[in-house]
């Protein structure tokens, strides 16, 4: 019998080395029939349209299963039509597409590395600390694709988001605000997401 939740995560853990290919792949007949389809505005907008369509039917139908509620689709769906459409400000459409998804999957980590860093800190490394680690593999393509200025006011950004992790958790633990964690969770995956953009806003493709 299949283990539907199974393939699914398998899926979602492999689509992050699509994006990567799709971002990195360098064919300039192909590239530029690709860029004139993806930087067509009825494709943007056919784009843009049926992600928002997808975003109401989870709503309206409850889509979801198992852990995979629909808070999680409808949550993850609007993570990615914002880093794409602010991308898109500045990259391609195919560069936007691709980083954005980078960005929200890598943002699954980096929001939460508080979270991680506790778990370490208590049960040292586990299996699901490994696999939540899987999160970081674009990283280094990305790096090696982007060229960044001004990289120490970068670093401390992002240190900015990680303290802000923490401290969200040490306000929800001190003062017992369980009750409002997904809020608070929400806020700060949002402001670590913002963080990311807006330093890739700021970078240059190679």
């Amino acid at each position: 019998m299949i283990d539907y939740l199974q393939l699914f995560l398998y899926i979602i853990y492999f689509q992050q080395f699509i994006w990567i290919i799709i971002l990195n792949y360098e064919n300039k007949l192909l590239n530029n029939k690709i860029y004139k389809l993806l930087n067509n505005k009825i494709f943007k907008l056919l784009f843009y349209s049926l992600s928002l369509l997808f975003i109401l039917s989870v709503i309206v139908l409850g889509i979801g299963f198992d852990v995979f509620t629909p808070y999680y689709f409808v949550l993850y769906s609007s993570l990615v039509l914002y880093s794409v459409y602010k991308l898109n400000i500045k990259f391609d459409f195919k560069t936007s597409l691709c980083l954005g998804f980078l960005l929200v999957w890598i943002n699954s980590y980096y929001w939460e590395f508080a979270l991680h860093f506790s778990a370490f800190i208590q049960y040292g490394l586990s299996k699901n600390g490994i696999q939540q680690g899987l999160h970081l593999l674009p990283v280094p393509m990305l790096l090696m694709s982007f060229k960044f200025q001004y990289v120490k006011e970068k670093i401390i950004r992002l240190l900015y988001g990680l303290i802000y992790s923490f401290f969200t958790i040490f306000i929800i633990d001190y003062l017992d605000l369980n009750n409002y964690v997904l809020i608070f969770y929400l806020i700060n995956r949002f402001i670590c997401l913002y963080i990311l953009v807006s330093i890739f806003l700021e970078s240059e493709k190679k």
